[in-house]
Order: structure tokens, then sequence, then C-alpha cells
């Protein structure tokens, strides 16, 4: 349950697919990969679907914004259709898409101040203030992911994937599974 959760939601889907000047967006990474298979359907095919479920669509339906329930259903459609292409290769490209890894860059600090969240909501006990504006000049709790990232590279920067948490709990809980 989160307060203002519509308006947070739209700050995320926002950040990652607004370009602001020369900033790249999960967008503009999708298409250079539907350019480069251009020779290639299956594969082009795949990252279409990607990026037609990037997008949101006319319900308001975007992986980036999805439910966990909703997550589910597009990994067992997404693994349906393409999952004899996902091979590390690819699982690479999703990375680099989803690169969770520069998510300061895309105002995590200001996603977690937005979530307001103070408690781990793992252990309840460590207190996950955000303090500052980035991380060379603050802290912030750390955002584990439900659906593991070596998994489901494409989900590493899904809203719901993030669950707020400190660093001991995110640490020493990680499970591949």
């Amino acid at each position: 349950n989160l307060e203002k959760e519509k308006e947070i939601l739209n700050f995320h889907y926002n950040n990652l697919t607004i370009r602001k000047g020369k900033e790249w967006t999960v967008i503009v990474r999708i298409n250079r990969l539907i350019r480069k298979y251009q020779t290639m359907p299956r594969i082009r095919a795949m990252y279409e679907y990607l990026l037609k479920n990037v997008i949101k669509d006319t319900k308001g339906f975007s992986i980036l914004i999805a439910k966990p329930a909703e997550l589910a259903d597009f990994t067992d459609r997404f693994n349906l259709a393409y999952g004899r292409l996902i091979t590390q290769k690819r699982k690479e490209e999703f990375k680099q898409i989803f690169y969770y890894k520069a998510y300061d860059n895309w105002n995590a600090y200001e996603l977690a101040k937005k979530i307001g969240v103070n408690v781990c909501v793992y252990c309840n006990r460590s207190y996950t203030f955000t303090l500052g504006t980035d991380s060379k000049k603050g802290t912030r709790f750390q955002f584990d992911h439900f659906f593991h990232q070596s998994k489901y590279p494409y989900l590493a920067l899904s809203f719901f994937n993030l669950i707020p948490s400190c660093y001991i709990c995110n640490d020493t809980l990680k499970n591949e599974e």
C-alpha cells in the first residue's frame, strides 16, 4: 500500500521512458536492438514484443509498473513465446536494456523518498532512511528483486519487482530462485 501510488508509478515509468537531453531510455535501447536484428525475424519479433510490453497500452499496462501477478503472467507468456531464444547473449542484451546498475541516474533517491519506507520490509527492524540526493551525497535503502535479475533481467527495473530492504537483508538473504 503506497500513498500516492499513481503519482509514484508515473514518476518511475517516466524516468525510464522519457528522454531527457542526451540520456538514453529503455525504449531507445530496445529500438536499437530491433534495428540490429532487422534481418533476424524471430529475434526482432522478441524485442518488438518486449517493446510493446514496456510502452503503456490502452489499459495502462507496462512491465515497468505492472503488479507482481501481472509480471508473473508476462514472464510465462514471454518464455512460452521466446524462451528458446533467450541465450546468455540475449540475457546480456536484456541487462543492457534494463540497466539496473545505472539506476541511480534514473532518480532512485527521489523514488526512494516518494516510496517513504522507513523500515526494511523483510526484517521490520532495520531503519531504511533516505538521506541526501544521490549515491555520492547520501544514503538510501537498497532494492532487492523479487524476480531475480539473473533469471529475469527484463524485470530488473519493474517497480513492483523492486523491494525496499536494508543492506543486511538484501546482501544475506539473496536466493537465485
